[in-house]
């Protein structure tokens, strides 16, 4: 991606110094010098306060840069990993409940790999996010195609994780006790029959 370098020439052709462009934009020094170094991507807002400084229209700052940026949002499928991430967790309460009233404390271990592959996975989210700026790159996709400013992936997790926790987990909970409470009705049945 080039935009670190247009954002450098613009800055240069302009006279401004690395500080004194932060200062209008509102960023640090630091953060500066990680765009025109390519380290991190500015987000939208940032995006739309360089077109005031400088002059010049999103679309000309980003032209061959969102591309690329569907590019890496395709390549790195966060919204799979966050789907595996919450399968998961729902698999675990519906593993774990029966389980437990199953086989007792030992009927948690299924549960608990399937937990520990749901923190795996949303650490893996995390990285990938972090480490490619895919969240400010879906906010820039967003606002080039549709014109407006939204959160991207933060907001849409913020919204949903508080209504699954609200709603979702009792949910599951319940059917997880149904599920474990016939599994053993039925287990009981067998015993009878057998012995």
């Amino acid at each position: 991606m080039d935009l670190g370098g247009c954002i450098r020439d613009m800055r240069e052709r302009d006279g401004l110094s690395q500080e004194a462009l932060a200062e209008r934009i509102y960023v640090t020094r630091q953060t500066i010098i990680n765009w025109e170094a390519g380290r991190s991507y500015p987000d939208v807002q940032s995006l739309l306060l360089l077109g005031a400084v400088f002059d010049i229209s999103i679309d000309e700052m980003v032209k061959g840069d969102v591309d690329t940026m569907k590019h890496e949002l395709d390549v790195y499928k966060l919204k799979v990993w966050n789907a595996i991430a919450i399968a998961a967790v729902i698999l675990a309460v519906l593993v774990g409940v029966p389980f437990y009233a199953m086989f007792g404390m030992i009927g948690l271990i299924p549960s608990l790999i399937l937990v520990s592959f749901a923190i795996v996975a949303g650490l893996i989210v995390d990285r990938i996010a972090k480490s490619h700026c895919l969240l400010t790159f879906e906010e820039i996709i967003t606002f080039m195609n549709t014109g407006r400013v939204v959160g991207g992936l933060i907001a849409w997790t913020d919204r949903h994780s508080a209504l699954t926790l609200v709603v979702g987990v009792p949910l599951l909970l319940f059917g997880g006790y149904i599920i474990g409470r016939l599994l053993g009705a039925w287990s009981h049945y067998i015993e009878t029959l057998i012995g």
